[in-house]
Order: structure tokens, then C-alpha cells, then sequence
């Protein structure tokens, strides 16, 4: 019987969020002739933690937390999260905020982030507020990063932050952006300013094309041309553009009437 006693446990399966408080266990042995021990009343304090908050941005469709996404040269803006991206909290329903930190940004004006619609411009300080659900939030940009509350102080509800997040798109309007990957850090605050950690990570992999040169001399484009005379020698300076930089070269094709009376010469 001492063993038996000796090996009573307790446990709450709620690891998430138990309700805190005192139980109480009750012990009463009795042997087979009628005789029993004092009442023993033992008492079990719970206590809750609070757990921290996450942003889950490639939602169901994948393992781990971060999400990635590519954009091309010349795209239309990309989404920095997937569709059913979520902001949950095992100990509350309503947040204080959404903290939002950019890493690898290097194109300056070029590269726009868009919030519920609100176009942010890189390295350009910005607050303006926007209401998404029954929330006003307050969307204050540092040129850097993103600071997002409630307007006017209190908590938002999780379903309106967690659409939210879902509106946020990148764009780049370079037609010669740099190469590499542009990093958002989200952190959602819970309603008791508990910090997600780690940070969720989406990473937007830009990619440049190579564009072709565009001539810019005697009307540009491929409307550039010039009028040679029957039996008459006439002189261009033909010029171009490259928004990718480098040396352009030139060469003349045509028809028949062409072949060996035209000729390219590069000046110096």
C-alpha cells in the first residue's frame, strides 16, 4: 500500500492553457477489518503560463513556420505570405500588435511594400491607418520596418490581423533590380505584449531579366529609320540605350539591294 501511494501522480493534459488554481486530492486507506487512517487532504497549486504568440505564414499547406516566394523582373506584385497564412495564441483571442522587420533591401524607391492596399516605398518614413474587418489599425513605417497597432491604443481581434497580414504584397518597379533575397520578419504581439519568437521568416527571392537595348536615335525603337536617296551615300550616328548596362554592338542586315553597299562603324 506505502508503494502504491508513493507512485499517485497528477497531470493536465491542457499544455497549452490550464486553468490556474488549487486542486484537491482526498486519501482515505482502509484495511479489511474496518480500521482506517486519518483523512489525508493534499492540495495541488496550477499555475498557467503564458505562451507566446505565432505567425504561421505558409499556413497548412507546408511544414515549419517561414514561406518563400520568387519574384521575376517586370511581375506584378507578390504575395509575401500564403493565402491561408494564420496569427494564433493558445491564451488569447486579441492582439497588440504586429511588428514587422525588412532585411536585404538595396533598390531604394523601387521596391514598394503594400499593405490592405497602403503603398510603402523603401527608406521612405510613412503612418497612415487602415481598417480591415471592425479594426483601424495603425500602420506606422519607419523606412525600415513596420510597427502595427490598434489606432487609438486596445487589441485587435485575431481574425482581423491575421487578414491583415494576408493583404501584404512586394513589389519591385526596377526594370534593373538587384539580385537576391528580401527578408520580412513578423513577430504578432499577444494581449499580454508577449513577443512571437522566433520570428516568422519570408523571404521574396528577386530575380533581374535582361532586357534588351532599345536605339534611341532617328525616331528610336523599331520605328528608327533613315532615307537613302537612289545612287546617293547618306550618314547616321546611330545611338542606344541599355537599361542593364554594358557595351552595345551594331550590325545591318537587309535585302538583296543591301549586301555589300552597307556598313557599320563604330565611332571612338
Amino acid at each position: 500500500m506505502t508503494a502504491l501511494v508513493r507512485n499517485l501522480t497528477y497531470e493536465n493534459t491542457n499544455g497549452d492553457n490550464p486553468t490556474a488554481g488549487a486542486r484537491s486530492v482526498t486519501i482515505d486507506i482502509t484495511d479489511g477489518d474496518g480500521g482506517a487512517t486519518p483523512t489525508e487532504n493534499l492540495t495541488i497549486n496550477v499555475g498557467a503560463v503564458n505562451d507566446a504568440p505565432v505567425a504561421d505564414l505558409n499556413g497548412a499547406d507546408g511544414g515549419g513556420i517561414d514561406y518563400s516566394t520568387t519574384f521575376d523582373e517586370g511581375d506584378s506584385p507578390v504575395s509575401i505570405v500564403d493565402s491561408d497564412a494564420t496569427i494564433t495564441d493558445p491564451d488569447h483571442s486579441t492582439f497588440e500588435g504586429l511588428g514587422i522587420n525588412l532585411g536585404g533591401f538595396v533598390d531604394g524607391a523601387s521596391e514598394v511594400i503594400a499593405i490592405n492596399g497602403e503603398q510603402f516605398v523603401y527608406a521612405v518614413s510613412r503612418v497612415v491607418s487602415t481598417t480591415v474587418g471592425a479594426t483601424t489599425f495603425d500602420l506606422d513605417f519607419d523606412g525600415s520596418g513596420f510597427t502595427i497597432t490598434e489606432l487609438g491604443g486596445g487589441s485587435s481581434p485575431e481574425a482581423d490581423l491575421q487578414t491583415l497580414l494576408r493583404t501584404i504584397t512586394y513589389n519591385n518597379t526596377s526594370q534593373n533590380p538587384t539580385a537576391g533575397n528580401r527578408t520580412f520578419n513578423i513577430i504578432p504581439q499577444d494581449a499580454s505584449s508577449l513577443n512571437a519568437t522566433p520570428a516568422a521568416v519570408s523571404t521574396v527571392s528577386v530575380s533581374a531579366v535582361n532586357d534588351a537595348p532599345v536605339i534611341t536615335s532617328n525616331g528610336g525603337g523599331p520605328a528608327a529609320a533613315i532615307n537613302v536617296a537612289e545612287n546617293t551615300t547618306a550618314v547616321t550616328t546611330v545611338t542606344s540605350t541599355d537599361v542593364d548596362g554594358g557595351a552595345a554592338s551594331y550590325s545591318i542586315t537587309g535585302g538583296a539591294d543591301e549586301i555589300g553597299r552597307a556598313s557599320c562603324r563604330e565611332r571612338v
